[in-house]
């Protein structure tokens, strides 16, 4: 959400993602301390993302996607398999 525009595009700029990053954190805490469920959709490759998400104190229910799902953000291939091979299994 951070990286789309207000007609829906997406816009990656690479050197904003810790921004970003700070961005979801920030949102996802506003929205338990009002009582919402949300949906957090990122590439948790390893558990140090995770963390900041467990502190939060809300019950999680991750869901690792293991297919090909396609690339809607055209991030390159290379990208890809280097996120691939940092995987590792998060469980809730």
């Amino acid at each position: 959400m951070f990286f789309t525009d207000g007609h829906g595009r997406y816009h990656f700029i690479r050197s904003y993602i810790q921004i970003a990053h700070e961005w979801c954190r920030n949102e996802t805490t506003k929205a338990l301390a009002n009582g919402q469920n949300v949906v957090v959709a990122n590439t948790f490759c390893e558990e140090w993302e995770m963390a900041p998400y467990r502190s939060m104190g809300a019950n999680l229910n991750i869901i690792t996607m293991t297919s090909d799902y396609g690339n809607v953000h055209d991030v390159p291939l290379d990208v890809i398999d280097r996120m691939r091979q940092r995987f590792i299994s998060i469980h809730s």
